[in-house]
């Protein structure tokens, strides 16, 4: 699917996300998780009009640029007592559940990669875990991307099993052979990529990937 989150701004103690504003539909689950294949907990209902937490900075000097969308503005900090896990120095995985304006909760939408603030240009983005077992895109896992990202390497780290991954809802799928028999990982340099559509064939498969995001506008 979409991407469901615009990541407006990220500083330190500063995570600013976005989303339109959705006909019927009345708040928002935000979900957080320590690893895209991990277990999501839900840490803040969002109303449609947005929330502010409590001792996050709103540096946004004009609030009618966000006319239209639901913003959610909140400092990690404000958390971490009720989860000790939801950090500003480590990279979270947010997810939303949407609830309808008549009380019906939604399907948790896709996983998107939010890191620690950093201002090093092109900073590598690594991630590590496991591809769901399934017999064609259909059933595959879907990762968002923090931004657009490049040098693209994937790594299939199950014995026997090969990996395929795709990069955008229903697109083509690309075999990631099992490193322990091609002695290969997948890769490409210059493409860009927002969003990894990841499944095992025969069974779960653990995998790495690594890449860069994708900050000079030209190169």
């Amino acid at each position: 699917m979409a991407r469901s989150l615009s990541l407006y701004r990220r500083r330190a103690g500063i995570i600013d996300l976005t989303l339109p504003v959705r006909a019927g539909v009345a708040s928002y689950n935000f979900q957080f998780a320590t690893n895209f294949d991990g277990s999501y907990t839900t840490f803040q209902n969002v109303p449609s009009n947005g929330l502010i937490s409590t001792t996050a900075s709103d540096p946004a000097s004009d609030s009618s640029g966000f006319r239209g969308l639901t913003r959610f503005l909140f400092n990690p900090a404000d958390y971490t007592a009720a989860f000790p896990t939801l950090l500003d120095t480590v990279p979270l995985w947010i997810k939303i559940v949407p609830i309808s304006t008549a009380g019906v909760t939604g399907t948790a939408e896709a996983g998107q990669l939010i890191l620690p603030y950093s201002s090093t240009p092109d900073r590598p983005v690594n991630i590590s875990g496991s591809a769901p077992s399934a017999v064609s895109i259909a059933g595959s896992l879907e990762i968002q991307l923090p931004r657009q990202c490049r040098n693209l390497q994937i790594q299939n780290n199950d014995t026997t099993n090969p990996m395929f991954v795709a990069f955008e809802p229903g697109g083509s799928e690309f075999e990631v052979f099992a490193l322990a028999s091609k002695f290969t990982n997948f890769g490409f340099t210059y493409p860009v990529v927002t969003q990894l559509f990841v499944r095992g064939s025969g069974g779960t498969v653990t995998f790495n990937a690594t890449m860069s995001i994708r900050n000079n506008p030209i190169g």
